[in-house]
């Protein structure tokens, strides 16, 4: 027959777990508002049903080492952490532009740590540890001060430690399967960007690894998949916010070459001349218009319509730097 555990009148609170449960132990202790009640995981079933929080308080009491019959929970460790600029986004209110206490056991590396924080780790690009610039493999210590810091595309940071691979100047992207209408943004402004609406995930991250494209997307938890080295977690909820966040955070606007990609399926448009494809246009296009591009992939014809002043307005906006502070 198991062991009977005794435990003090002190009122305990509901849903803690104090040690992290052992499976061949059969001793339970439940605790509901105070009131305590321990037995056998049998007993214990037939006489507590939820909403009762169960508290795995001790277990197995053979082992000479250890009341859990295994060893004991490794020790709570602390470090202070302060994450800086648009880093705070992904942080709980409390946490935000502010150092805080992290509470660890073992040894995490610093990656899991600013992770586990909702950090995704393709958001950082310098971390610093006492002072010091280290990788993502650091190792945390009890007592370490850790300084955290988003991309820097503007600023030279040569001699820290990048936790990315050099920026990519004429950078390509692939959208997660919500960003259809920012995929079609980004192609009009010339960029190769991916897009379909059937990728699973990990379809996604093949093909940027394969690529090496930016992975864009608000799903924080597709970007802390270790195989992911570039990605951009966007804050915006619609496509023409989001464009602007991605060109302002890629530093893009002198890159931008609108109209000479295809919307639709990505590929580069080509001149050609009017006599080539008259027999496609519609009437009205072809009386009053001379100058027509043709997709390379999907041949779709293009021609500077009444639509096109407004797409014009469209570019100016999305490639008009913010004014300075």
């Amino acid at each position: 027959m198991p062991p009977r555990l005794h435990f003090s009148n002190t009122a305990m609170p509901p849903g803690r777990i104090l040690f992290p449960p052992v499976r061949r132990s059969n001793s339970l202790f439940y605790c509901k508002e105070g009131a305590a009640s321990t037995g056998t995981k049998a007993s214990l079933r037939k006489r507590l049903s939820p909403p009762f929080k169960l508290i795995i308080l001790m277990a197995n009491c053979e082992s000479e080492h250890s009341p859990l019959g295994g060893a004991m929970a490794p020790p709570l460790h602390t470090a202070q952490f302060r994450f800086y600029e648009e880093l705070n986004f992904f942080l709980s209110e409390e946490r935000r532009k502010r150092d805080f206490t992290y509470e660890f056991r073992g040894r995490p590396s610093i990656k899991d740590a600013v992770e586990a924080l909702g950090v995704p780790h393709t958001e950082i690009e310098v971390i610093l540890v006492n002072g010091r610039s280290v990788g993502f493999d650091y190792q945390l210590q009890p007592g370490d001060r850790v300084s955290v810091y988003p991309m820097f595309e503007r600023l030279d940071v040569t001699p820290l430690i990048r936790l990315r691979e050099r920026p990519l100047r004429r950078p390509q992207f692939i959208c997660d399967v919500h960003l259809g209408k920012l995929a079609t943004l980004l192609r009009l402004l010339g960029f190769d960007t991916l897009y379909d609406n059937r990728y699973e995930d990990h379809q996604i991250i093949d093909i940027a690894e394969a690529e090496q494209r930016i992975i864009l997307t608000c799903d924080r938890g597709l970007l802390k998949n270790s195989r992911v080295t570039r990605g951009c977690c966007l804050h915006a909820r619609r496509a023409l916010p989001q464009a602007k966040e991605v060109i302002e955070r890629f530093d893009l606007a002198r890159w931008a070459k609108p109209f000479s990609r295809c919307t639709v399926c990505n590929s580069l448009l080509q001149p050609v001349e009017k006599a080539e494809v008259l027999h496609e246009l519609p009437p009205k296009a072809a009386h009053y218009y001379n100058e027509f591009s043709r997709c390379s992939g999907c041949r779709r014809i293009y021609w500077k319509g009444c639509h096109y002043l407004k797409m014009a307005e469209k570019v100016v906006r999305l490639l008009q730097r913010p004014e300075a502070d």
